[in-house]
């Protein structure tokens, strides 16, 4: 075992609101599999979410995400609300939606903030 590693997944663990920083790809890949022997699972690539939206019949309030490592898309906790035509922006280890409209057509005045760490939505 890496002791280095296990510190840097200590910590995290402590203070999930910030990932680990990584010097480069193969200290990234250490501290990815050091993590899983510990059951903890980091995602060496970028997360890439489809967020609600209209399919052409419908608001959506499904989530999915995008596992590269499989080459397919799994589906996450769905949106407390179906909405589109909203804004979202991404931050560290969190995504937010906010805005948009309901199925109803009315504006929407509030957000929603996903945790990407623990793929649950916050209250």
């Amino acid at each position: 075992r890496d002791s280095s590693h296990f510190r840097t997944i200590l910590n995290f663990l402590r203070s999930p609101e910030v990932p680990p920083a990584t010097r480069d790809a193969t200290e990234s890949e250490g501290l990815c599999r050091e993590a899983g022997f510990y059951g903890v699972r980091f995602f060496p690539f970028p997360l890439v979410y489809a967020v609600g939206g209209h399919d052409g019949v419908g608001y959506q309030s499904s989530v999915e995400l995008l596992d590269v490592e499989h080459r397919r898309w799994r589906s996450c906790r769905p949106l407390r609300s179906e909405r589109a035509h909203f804004g979202a922006a991404a931050l560290r280890t969190r995504a937010q939606v906010f805005g948009g409209r309901s199925s109803e057509y009315q504006a929407l005045c509030d957000s929603e903030t996903l945790d990407c760490l623990r793929g649950e939505w916050l209250p």
